[in-house]
């Protein structure tokens, strides 16, 4: 049996992302990051593939695979058992994180070696719910990036249902010299 890596890296080019923790400790703790040696950058992210869909929460909400170029992002989940509330629907936190990652990877798909992006501000409607056993597919793009904040949309999907619709805003993180 084919493992998620194996799936994605024959699925072609991508850009697989982790999610940032927000705050300003997380800027500082960022730099720190950015400058260590081997860290993951836009240009090694491939390599980082494992490591990302192999994360605790990644796992638990149901992410395999993450395709990110050119300013666009997909991610695909099935919602799992595990991933709904007591009324039997998708948690909403799950929605956010997700929305969340997708607008990451667009917007990491974009920017040159060495650079990174913390959200500062998320804003996320749900619209309706998906259940266990639906397949939910999360689109993100970039509508604008300037040299230190970003701009994004996010979008889920169940068929043809909008489940739920973002924006989110992200710092553009430089390498300090």
């Amino acid at each position: 049996m084919d493992s998620p890596a194996r799936r994605i890296a024959a699925a072609g080019p991508c850009r697989t992302v982790c999610k940032d923790r927000v705050s300003r400790g997380a800027i500082a703790q960022n730099d720190a990051i950015l400058a260590a040696p081997g860290v993951p950058t836009v240009s090694s992210i491939e390599q980082f593939l494992p490591h990302v869909l192999n994360h605790p929460l990644h796992r638990a909400m149901g992410v395999e695979r993450i395709e990110a170029s050119e300013g666009r992002s997909r991610i695909e989940i099935d919602v799992g058992p595990t991933m709904v509330n007591a009324a039997g629907m998708f948690l909403g936190g799950n929605v956010y994180t997700i929305c969340d990652m997708a607008c990451y990877a667009a917007l990491l798909s974009e920017l040159p070696e060495g650079e990174n992006a913390v959200t500062h501000d998320i804003h996320v409607s749900l619209m309706r719910g998906a259940r266990a056993g639906d397949r939910v597919v999360f689109t993100g793009r970039v509508i604008r990036r300037g040299r230190s904040v970003a701009f994004m949309e996010a979008e889920a999907r169940c068929g043809e249902e909008i489940v739920a619709r973002a924006t989110v805003t992200k710092s553009i993180l430089k390498p300090r010299s």
